[in-house]
């Protein structure tokens, strides 16, 4: 992965830091199955980052939603915030777990919860 920071000394430093929020992005968003990464060493630090965090925001487009990458980074319940395109489709099943799901729109418009 380029340009990436991973491995031991990554994790080390990230498990220094406390933080109210963990913003991340996924490869993959799925209600059932949670936060998903394609490359295992990615989630093992997006993983520690979360665990040192009170608060987990996901931001995904629409076609991560739904989807399962091979490495998961956090059950579906551990997600507070999530954003999404507007046209994201049905998210009653994050809603139904109390996420906060907030939609993004292309022009920048605010357009708050989706609730």
């Amino acid at each position: 992965m380029q340009g990436a920071c991973l491995g031991p000394q990554t994790i080390r430093e990230a498990s220094q830091i406390f933080a109210d929020l963990a913003i991340l992005g996924a490869c993959g968003v799925d209600s059932a199955i949670g936060v998903t990464a394609l490359d295992a060493a990615e989630a093992e630090v997006r993983g520690t980052r979360l665990g040192q965090s009170s608060l987990l925001v996901i931001a995904a487009t629409s076609e991560k939603l739904g989807r399962v990458a091979p490495f998961k980074i956090a059950d579906p319940t551990r997600i507070y915030h999530l954003i999404v395109e507007a046209d994201a489709g049905d998210l009653s099943a994050f809603e139904a777990m109390d996420v906060k799901v907030h939609c993004a729109s292309a022009s920048g418009e605010r357009q708050g919860l989706r609730r």
